[in-house]
């Protein structure tokens, strides 16, 4: 863990003495956590931003965000943020699946000889 030190006004050091002899608990704790839960807010809403502007990939969300997959998922469903995908890669991609017939998906035109299991409606 990391120690960052910084001052404070006189007139908040002073209502975190007197947070503290109510509460009983040490004034750098109240601080910490105090602050530490608005950087926590800060960061996610950053890395959000950076990720719909298309500067960070998911991966690197999760990672620098120390949440889980399914988390970030969650997390873009809330807020409403598609995937940073330009027109033209997204046009690209539309017209190459659009394209790709299974009959020439595969090496020599050999089909595999399982049948993979159809997608049901999960709801």
């Amino acid at each position: 863990m990391g120690q960052i030190s910084f001052k404070i006004s006189d007139a908040e050091k002073e209502f975190l003495e007197w947070v503290a002899k109510r509460t009983a608990q040490p004034v750098s704790t109240i601080y910490r956590n105090a602050t530490l839960e608005s950087f926590q807010d800060w960061k996610l809403n950053y890395l959000l931003k950076e990720y719909q502007n298309g500067n960070i990939g998911l991966k690197e969300f999760t990672k620098l965000a120390h949440i889980n997959f399914n988390q970030a998922i969650l997390y873009l469903q809330k807020f409403n943020i598609e995937p940073p995908i330009s027109e033209i890669i997204d046009d690209y991609t539309t017209n190459l699946a659009e394209s790709i017939k299974p009959e020439t998906a595969f090496k020599n035109k050999k089909v595999p000889k399982r049948k993979s299991k159809e997608v049901t409606n999960i709801n």
